[in-house]
């Protein structure tokens, strides 16, 4: 790749494993004021929702009088809210990502406003919503039953959910494109998923692991009350986590470019590109391959 630094970069293209990863770190170094500064007018208010729920059940598992193991539950209100508001702005960055790509490809590769990210987001949103809801049930059912393709419709599924979106399809069409996408290049699209993944998950870990073993043993030796400071960091740091999970939605998106390139060709991209100025209009229009 040329000068990615004085120009902005390409995302349809093939690329092998380390480009993948690289160019996605790219991407986020040239876009991440925009994108964040989008991500955070449209999935703000659930970020904060769920910083502050998340403070309380910190505070509530320090402190009263009940047992550790009542403390810990998961069944309070304060953890219900914090795992709703956090569930909700996990979803708010993962489609305004989506949104922000499929607009900057559509660009010329420019960064688009809030105005046109938000557009794009309402028209997308329902149908987002509920194929998560189906995609999820799916990937429980595959994993309880079946571990390996459970694993396997992982992968099947975030492809899905990017076509959704980029190619402005319903749910089958999008989970059928998925499947046709990954089949054969599995590794491709879920080698550099993981690795992301888990670098950015480690990197969460590696956060929380001084604090965990403070308020732990705090809590566990003297049976003292969590500081509001740790409690607070603590809260921040979670639900920052929301926003940190936009990177592996970023290199999912290029493995995406990456398999219809393998597969196809740049010409499918031009049509994608021409139906994707329509999307935010009243009309649904019907794409099939």
């Amino acid at each position: 790749m040329t000068s990615p630094e004085k120009q902005n970069i390409n995302l349809r293209q093939e690329r092998d494993f380390g480009e993948l990863i690289n160019d996605s770190f790219v991407f986020l170094k040239q876009n991440w004021r925009p994108l964040l500064k989008a991500c955070l007018v449209i999935a703000g208010f659930f970020i904060i929702a769920a910083m502050v729920s998340e403070i309380f059940n910190q505070l509530r598992i320090s402190g009263g009088n009940e047992t550790i193991g009542e403390r810990l539950s998961s069944d309070t209100t304060e953890s219900k809210l914090s795992q709703v508001f956090s569930s909700l702005a996990f979803l708010f960055v993962s489609l305004t990502t989506l949104c922000y790509i499929s607009l900057y490809v559509e660009k010329g590769n420019e960064p688009p406003s809030v105005d046109e990210v938000w557009s794009y987001f309402k028209y997308f949103f329902w149908r987002f919503i509920g194929s998560n809801i189906v995609f999820g049930i799916l990937i429980v059912i595959g994993l309880l039953l079946f571990l390996i393709p459970g694993i396997y419709l992982l992968t099947v599924i975030s492809i899905s959910l990017t076509v959704l979106v980029i190619e402005n399809t319903g749910l089958t069409d999008a989970l059928d494109r998925g499947y046709r996408l990954v089949k054969g290049n599995w590794w491709a699209a879920t080698g550099p998923i993981f690795v992301v993944f888990f670098v950015v998950f480690a990197l969460m870990v590696i956060t929380f692991i001084p604090i965990g073993i403070i308020s732990g043993a705090g809590l566990l030796l003297t049976n003292t009350k969590l500081p509001l400071l740790v409690a607070v960091f603590t809260a921040v740091m979670e639900s920052l986590f929301n926003l940190v999970m936009l990177v592996p939605q970023i290199v999912t998106v290029l493995c995406y470019y990456n398999l219809v390139e393998k597969k196809e060709g740049s010409s499918l991209m031009d049509r994608i590109n021409a139906i994707g100025k329509d999307k935010p209009s009243d009309s649904d229009p019907e794409e099939s391959y």
